[in-house]
């Protein structure tokens, strides 16, 4: 008998690959003044910023489209500080709370 089983190659990981091709798409919409289509891609990279930040397509991200993710990127900078500030006060080595809320 045949054998059906075909052996193929795992698919690229999705948040790297998702990336690549919105920052492609971002570039693309640019270079053709797709202005909608522009926005919504800087939207989208922003909207996701954290997920984005260690993909490869953050590298092809520069100039005022780099200074725009990083002004709307969400969350925000100011929150991840005050999240930082919040841990360090409030938790513990074990990440859990030790009680003191200076109330």
């Amino acid at each position: 008998m045949y054998s059906t089983h075909t052996h193929t190659l795992p698919p690229p990981h999705p948040s790297n690959f998702t990336f690549h091709i919105h920052t492609g798409l971002l570039l693309s919409a640019q270079l053709h003044n797709a202005s909608q289509l522009s926005s919504w891609c800087l939207h989208f990279i922003s909207s996701n910023f954290v997920a984005f930040v260690d993909s490869d397509g953050y590298a092809q991200i520069e100039g005022d489209n780099l200074t725009h993710v990083q002004e709307h990127r969400w969350p925000p900078l100011s929150y991840e500080t005050a999240m930082d500030e919040y841990k360090s006060k409030y938790l513990d080595t074990e990440g859990e709370e030790s009680g003191e809320w200076g109330l």
